[in-house]
């Protein structure tokens, strides 16, 4: 097994080299490494790979795909399957395509389960409809009681550069709004907790999700000096990767909705912002083949980080517990009168 870096694999002169996920080789740098040495009677590449994301000329996996399937190498056999038939293995069931369809961006499950090339308009991480964009700035709802309890909200704060950003979803409604949102200015972070009490006591003081990198702990307990009922969320490349996916894929199922228009020039700002960062949210595929979600250069990704901490807030509430007592009487063995109705059969998912 050998790493990605090619610098260490010139040389090497093996007969055989088996490729696994050939897809996340963006050069030809180790291709060219392992290139076979005359001095060897029957050397050959062994590639098991799904289809790429670059499907453009060299790159390398679409140019050996396009090589193969022009048939012009004597020397090169390729078996390439893709659509509803590219799953031959027995334990992929149709039950099980269908918890990856509604799990995954749709880009992402034509890919990996259809093997089809997608291209890079496809790969951006955000394909939102027109549909989406049909919702509205609102102000709090009134008629209840506890007005923060229909409301999650995310918060993303400012490091040297960035901006703090805070995004307010109203969760008791399907789908799922985007009713408040913004950047705050340049500004200490004394008075932006000012700012972000201000806003969200308009809201009832709902359960905000807070960046908790850098200064973020501080900040957090400058906001619960306030009065804010504020949770820590720690960034790091999976927990970003995950609340992103998930803000993915529910644009994808159309739950959640974004104010296509603002009620002031600030929220027409707004909309303006989010419209662009959304666009240019892009993925990048690192030498370990994970996948790491940033801003494209030259953007920015505050309101898309703030969005995504609201949404998964909104979307992973948890269930309050459902207590029942039921009165147990004894059983006799031998009752041969035994009534089932009795009995009360619960289910535990």
């Amino acid at each position: 097994m050998l790493a990605s870096d090619s610098s260490g694999s010139h040389g090497l002169n093996p007969t055989c080299v088996i490729w696994d996920e050939l897809w996340n080789q963006r050069s030809y740098d180790l291709w060219e490494a392992l290139t076979h040495s005359p001095a060897r009677e029957n050397p050959f590449h062994f590639i098991v790979t799904y289809a790429g994301i670059q499907a453009h000329s060299g790159n390398l996996l679409w140019d050996l795909y396009s090589r193969g399937l022009r048939g012009d190498d004597p020397n090169m056999y390729l078996f390439w399957r893709s659509g509803e038939d590219a799953n031959p293995a027995s334990w992929i069931t149709p039950d099980y395509l269908a918890r990856q369809r509604r799990r995954l961006p749709e880009h992402s499950y034509r890919r990996l389960h259809l093997n089809e090339w997608i291209t890079d308009e496809a790969t951006r991480v955000f394909r939102i409809s027109q549909e989406c964009w049909q919702g509205a700035f609102e102000d709090c709802i009134t008629g209840t009681d506890y007005p923060g309890n229909a409301y999650c909200v995310g918060i993303d704060l400012a490091k040297v550069r960035d901006f703090t950003a805070v995004a307010i979803i109203r969760r008791d409604v399907k789908p799922y709004r985007l009713v408040e949102f913004c950047k705050l200015p340049h500004i200490d972070y004394t008075r932006q907790v000012e700012i972000l009490a201000a806003m969200l006591k308009r809201f009832g003081n709902p359960k905000a999700l807070v960046d908790a990198n850098a200064a973020g702990t501080v900040v957090i307990e400058l906001m619960r000096e306030h009065g804010l009922n504020v949770r820590e969320f720690k960034f790091t490349s999976e927990s970003k990767a995950r609340i992103v996916t998930d803000l993915a894929v529910g644009f994808e199922q159309r739950k959640l909705l974004l104010p296509s228009v603002g009620r002031t020039p600030d929220e027409n700002r707004a909309v303006h912002d989010l419209e662009e960062e959304l666009f240019n949210f892009e993925p990048t595929v690192l030498r370990s083949g994970s996948v790491r979600y940033e801003a494209g250069l030259g953007h920015h990704d505050d309101l898309v980080m703030a969005l995504s901490l609201a949404y998964s807030g909104a979307a992973h509430v948890p269930r309050e517990p459902i207590i029942e007592v039921i009165e147990l009487r004894p059983f006799a063995p031998d009752d041969d009168d035994l009534d089932d109705s009795r009995f009360k059969w619960h289910r535990i998912n």
